[in-house]
């Protein structure tokens, strides 16, 4: 077999091997890979609250009922931390998870002086926070909309604080996150790209080898 073609055909399978490696490589990264978490959910009042708009600071999201006791003895401190923390860096959102009208729950968050955002569940499962593992539950989301850690219990504010902190490391807020359709998207250009130079690089060779009359020696 001529020497230059089984280089050519050599070098086209590492090509073919590589890009598949690349590919198997990043879907398994992309699935596993945390994606950018928001969903639009409706207050007592009915204003609807979009969890992007509140980008730029951890969300503590705290999934509690008014029948669940371990959740109401927590409620003070959740009140505390957002007292803390809302006009800095962190704040608390309260999801209803229950069956109730709207008038005692608009009585209740009264009663309990719930000055954070107390939104009602939708029919639809809140991904990737449900199922859940009981009530309460708490959610850690980064300023960038990443879903970092959870709390199954009941919560201090010593807890909350230390929620907080340790998970700062975790995510820098200065660096750009991507959903996993705009890694696919990235993904396949790149492969198009590889192609087309390598098809170029391939045509250049075999034309030179043709014009030196040395392709089949």
């Amino acid at each position: 077999m001529p020497s230059y073609g089984s280089n050519s055909f050599s070098n086209r399978s590492s090509v073919t091997r590589f890009l598949a490696m690349l590919f198997l490589s990043i879907a398994f990264w992309g699935s596993t890979h945390a994606e950018v978490v928001d969903f639009t959910l409706a207050d007592a009042n009915g204003v609807e609250h979009k969890l992007s708009d509140y980008r730029g600071k951890w969300l503590v999201i705290n999934f509690w009922a008014t029948w669940c006791a371990p959740c109401l003895k927590e409620i003070p401190e959740l009140i505390q931390f957002h007292n803390r923390h809302k006009d800095n860096d962190a704040i608390v959102l309260g999801i209803d998870f229950e069956e109730i009208d709207l008038s005692s729950l608009r009585a209740f968050i009264k009663e309990q002086k719930m000055n954070y955002p107390v939104l009602r569940a939708g029919s639809n499962p809140l991904t990737p926070f449900e199922p859940l593992l009981g009530l309460p539950s708490t959610f850690l989301v980064s300023p960038q909309g990443m879903y970092i850690d959870k709390h199954v219990g009941p919560i201090t504010l010593a807890q909350l604080e230390d929620f907080v902190a340790k998970n700062k490391g975790v995510v820098n807020p200065t660096l750009p996150t991507f959903n996993r359709r705009e890694i696919y998207l990235g993904v396949a250009t790149f492969a198009v790209l590889l192609l087309i130079t390598g098809a170029y690089a391939y045509r250049r060779m075999t034309a030179k080898h043709r014009q030196n009359g040395s392709l089949y020696k």
